[in-house]
């Protein structure tokens, strides 16, 4: 029984010195780094994964650095496990996302969902790769260089996009990076080492290490700013951006506007046919984040309520909410006289007409549909896969993504309904009653009539369905889609700009042209700071893209009382004849919009464009200081990783350069180039014979040149010609004298002490 608790407590003690290795813990803390660029929320289980990995792959090395032919096979079938595993993960991360791993790798992750699998690739690919290089430079052979690359790589991952590294990982990283180098110093000792007591190295590293940990925590860290013009520089691709705002077309839970200004090319997304430039919404967004300043998607936004099993779909359109309750209002004549709508009587209201639109999608795959605006019904899709749609009027590929050659052809409604006098006078008049009684009031009226007709009238049948789902949607709307955070300068600007209004149209009018009467600009340039919001934009800077229109108009509707919420998706005003797929407008990344889409009583949703034209717009600046710095700062990147990567491998590349080199030379020139070689490796300078420098060469590795000697002198001083045998002598014996040279330095090298 003590036997059995010895062995338990050998075991729990030899357990905890492994997983207090040093270079494991290193090892953790530089993959949980990378890991929490990809979800900063997961950071604990990303250690946790990071430990058990690193654990176990420490475990399979010090197995390959005892048993070395089988312990290798190990490792390239562990590379070969990784590798599938990776694959996996990617693949099942593709489906029904819409962006590819290596878009989604170089894109702030805080411009998308979390990706669970792409970040399990990463996860994989990063733990191997860093824990094999970590472990064989410290305990196999100690390389100051590149551990130091090893400690660069999570600053790598956010330098590409310029984001700032947390402070604890930096601080971390920096930290164990100084442990690493002390301790890893006494792992092995030679003739010429005098190793230091362990507990005296561990003392005064820990001191040194609290001194640097409580210095970097005190002093201030610059701010850091996002930018994505190196990166794009680097990779030379001006539609790096347009591509990811391509994928993007489809639902996603938060925007923050970012991705407006990325945009530097016109990457065609969209060819469309139709009659007049139109609008078209790929995303809706309900909540406001005045902290981070994003919108994210509520229910209404994303949740399916209506799924379509064949076409025509019948979609919402607004209008009809004004003819349903006319014919209400017709057909009773007490609910005419409590809300007004007897003087109406007689005038017909004007119906818009209806015209269509067919998109052609031409670049990427999406899952939402790009619906236009005042859109009737959808009567045509290339897609075989069931469609579904949202209260906001989106339409998603239920089962996957629409192909990027999907064809959809929609009807519509002109935007004309408020240019009749009539409309807008029976709008108002609505606006005015207790609105939510009087859609029960006539539903229940339309009710009444059905249930007298026996369900034969047609018209009361579809009229009541359209106003019983607005009554129903209204409560949600008055609920969830007037907050605008109680902001009090908000709201006294709001009643500033509605005073005297009393229709919400002519509140929505006044707010979107507020912007174009207050000197506000459309800059593509400015880049907000992290503490930046709505609030800065509206008082103070007045600079900023359709996004900060956007989401100032629908949070000044709310505070005027007016439902709103924030809408993404496409402008379509650039006329281009195609003749293979018979379309005359194009739709492309820079006509991506970000705009609101407000409640109108007694019509229903409709879109505004507070965002100043492009005519006064602030003119894109090439070049500018914050650009060409972030440029150079990627080359020189760049450049430093390559020099490195050069230096080191320099010499194995001259030595088969040189090999090369030697079948196409003549003997005589392969035996002095021979020689020059070897001088130069070896560090022999100060000689004035061959037979020195072959003394030299013994003495250092053991080698023997004798015969490359004896083959120099006779061809240098004897003017002899040599054979093509004799250079195969030659070739041997410095190959030979490259090789001992490289296994001396081998043996130089600080061996792993024994386990105990």
């Amino acid at each position: 029984m003590n036997r059995t608790v010895e062995k338990r407590a050998s075991f729990a003690k030899k357990m905890l010195g492994k997983l207090a290795d040093p270079v494991l813990i290193y090892a953790v803390i530089s993959l949980t780094a990378i890991m929490y660029h990809f979800h900063d929320k997961l950071v604990v289980q990303y250690c946790g994964a990071s430990l058990v990995l690193g654990f176990l792959l420490f475990r399979l090395f010090d197995f390959i650095n005892v048993k070395r032919l089988i312990g290798g096979l190990c490792y390239v079938a562990a590379w070969g496990l990784t590798f599938m595993a990776v694959r996996e993960c990617i693949s099942i991360g593709s489906r029904d996302f819409g962006i590819g791993f290596a878009l989604w790798f170089f894109t702030p992750q805080s411009a998308m969902d979390y990706n669970q699998w792409y970040s399990n690739a990463i996860f994989l690919l990063f733990g191997v790769f860093m824990c094999s290089v970590i472990y064989y430079y410290t305990r196999i052979r100690y390389r100051l260089f590149m551990n130091f690359l090893v400690f660069i790589i999570p600053f790598l991952i956010y330098g590409k996009e310029y984001e700032k590294v947390p402070t604890i990982f930096t601080i971390l990283l920096a930290a164990g990076f100084i442990v690493l180098l002390f301790y890893c110093r006494q792992l092995g000792e030679d003739k010429k080492t005098v190793i230091v007591d362990r507990r005296g190295i561990i003392s005064s590293a820990a001191v040194f290490t609290v001194i640097f940990t409580v210095v970097s925590s005190v002093v201030p860290k610059p701010e850091v700013k996002e930018d994505r013009t190196g990166i794009e520089t680097m990779f030379s691709a001006d539609s790096f951006t347009d591509k990811l705002v391509a994928m993007l077309t489809g639902y996603r839970d938060t925007t923050g506007g970012a991705q407006f200004r990325r945009i530097n090319s016109e990457t065609i997304l969209f060819l469309a046919k139709a009659d007049e430039s139109l609008r078209f919404k790929t995303s809706t967004f309900s909540e406001y984040n005045y902290r981070n300043d994003t919108w994210t998607a509520d229910k209404p936004d994303s949740v399916y309520t209506e799924n379509y099993e064949t076409l025509p779909i019948e979609l919402p359109l607004t209008g009809e909410l004004t003819e349903a309750i006319m014919y209400a209002a017709e057909n009773d004549s007490e609910f005419a006289e409590e809300y007004g709508l007897t003087e109406f009587f007689g005038k017909e209201l004007f119906v818009p007409e209806r015209n269509e639109v067919t998109v052609i999608s031409t670049y990427q795959e999406g899952k939402s549909a790009p619906v236009p605006q005042f859109a009737e019904k959808l009567i045509s899709c290339s897609s075989e896969d069931e469609i579904s749609g949202t209260i906001t009027g989106l339409l998603f590929n239920r089962e996957g993504l629409f192909s990027p050659k999907e064809e959809y052809t929609f009807s519509y409604c002109t935007d004309k309904y408020f240019a009749s006098e009539v409309n807008r006078s029976f709008i108002e008049r609505l606006g005015d009653s207790d609105y939510y009684g009087m859609l029960r009031e006539a539903e229940q009226t339309l009710d009444t009539l059905n249930k007298e007709s026996g369900l034969s009238d047609e018209i009361a049948l579809k009229y009541h369905e359209i106003i019983e789902r607005e009554a129903d949607n209204y409560g949600d709307y008055v609920k969830k889609l007037m907050d605008y955070g109680n902001s009090e300068k908000i709201l006294k600007l709001a009643e500033e700009i509605t005073g005297g209004l009393s229709s919400d149209y002519d509140k929505a009018r006044a707010i979107e042209q507020y912007f174009y009467l207050n000197d506000f600009v459309y800059d593509l340039n400015y880049v907000k700071s992290s503490m930046e919001n709505v609030e800065n934009f509206l008082f103070h800077t007045k600079r900023g893209v359709c996004y900060e229109y956007a989401t100032s108009m629908v949070l000044l509707a709310r505070a005027a009382g007016i439902p709103a919420r924030y809408c993404e998706g496409f402008n379509m005003s650039k006329k281009s004849i195609n003749e293979k797929y018979g379309t005359n407008y194009r739709i492309t990344t820079m006509d991506s919009h970000g705009f609101p889409e407000l409640y109108i009583e007694g019509f229903g949703w409709m879109s505004f464009e507070p965002t100043v034209t492009d005519s006064v717009a602030a003119p894109v600046k090439k070049g500018s200081a914050s650009q060409l710095l972030a440029r150079a700062g990627i080359m020189i990147l760049a450049a430093a990783v390559f020099a490195l990567v050069f230096i080191l491998a320099y010499p194995w590349l001259r030595h088969r350069f040189f090999l090369v080199l030697s079948r196409k030379r003549t003997p005589d020139k392969t035996a002095a180039a021979a020689m020059h070689m070897i001088c130069s490796i070896y560090g022999i300078t100060a000689v004035n014979t061959s037979e020195e420098a072959s003394a030299i060469v013994k003495k250092r590795s053991g080698a023997d040149i004798s015969e490359l000697v004896r083959l120099f002198d006779k061809s240098v001083y004897g003017g002899i010609e040599l054979m093509e045998a004799e250079k195969e002598i030659i070739i041997r014996d410095y190959v030979n004298a490259y090789n001992a040279l490289r296994e001396k330095k081998k043996e130089k090298k600080p061996k792993r002490p024994d386990a105990a």
